[in-house]
């Protein structure tokens, strides 16, 4: 599995609405995808060759993420990257994850839609992976329809409740007011913005 950027203490437990998913998250950016939205805030992580990357045993990492998670977490969130052009590992990965933290929720990113699962994708492993998810945000991000909705870039981007979990947070999308981002700076000197107009930059 190949992994572009990790980052704990995302969000916050009183918050359901944060940027990266409900509560405190641990987030993965998975590296590699050849979707390459237009304007896409994450376009560090489209190539799979990128200074970011690194390759990662998935029931390893799982370990290593659970270990280095902030505590009271609540959740990962998968994002990229294209999640889903890793579909075996990542579901190996996040099957793993919840074998270790049972309580742990499952939030996805990803530019493919259901249909595409369903009829396009090549493998049983996206569905699956899709089927581990509490809740996943699905459908390329379009510029031309830019919006500031929970969770979603695009006015086409939708947002699905897979699990009962979330499900009571489903009518507050619709008047939320989003948050934009938060930034982050790591012990290795790095600053991540995560939202939906930002990038990520060195200090």
């Amino acid at each position: 599995m190949r992994v572009g950027r990790v980052l704990h203490g995302s969000g916050s437990p009183d918050e359901p609405y944060g940027v990266n998913g409900p509560g405190l998250r641990s987030v993965v950016w998975l590296q590699g995808c050849t979707l390459a939205c237009k304007g896409c805030i994450n376009m560090w992580s489209w190539s799979e060759n990128s200074v970011l990357a690194r390759d990662v045993a998935p029931r390893s990492f799982a370990r290593e993420l659970v270990e280095g998670s902030d505590e009271g977490t609540k959740g990962v969130t998968l994002s990229g990257g294209e999640p889903l052009q890793q579909a075996a590992e990542v579901l190996e990965f996040v099957r793993e994850l919840k074998r270790l933290q049972p309580d742990w929720s499952v939030f996805m990113f990803t530019g493919h839609t259901d249909r595409e699962v369903l009829t396009e994708l090549s493998h049983e492993a996206a569905l699956l992976l899709t089927r581990e998810c509490d809740v996943t945000v699905t459908g390329r991000f379009e510029r031309s329809r830019r919006c500031h909705g929970v969770w979603r870039g695009s006015g086409n981007q939708q947002v699905v409740f897979r699990s009962d979990r979330y499900r009571h947070l489903e009518d507050g999308l619709k008047h939320q007011i989003p948050l934009v981002g938060e930034i982050h700076l790591n012990n290795d000197g790095t600053l991540i913005k995560t939202g939906f107009t930002a990038r990520s930059v060195n200090l």
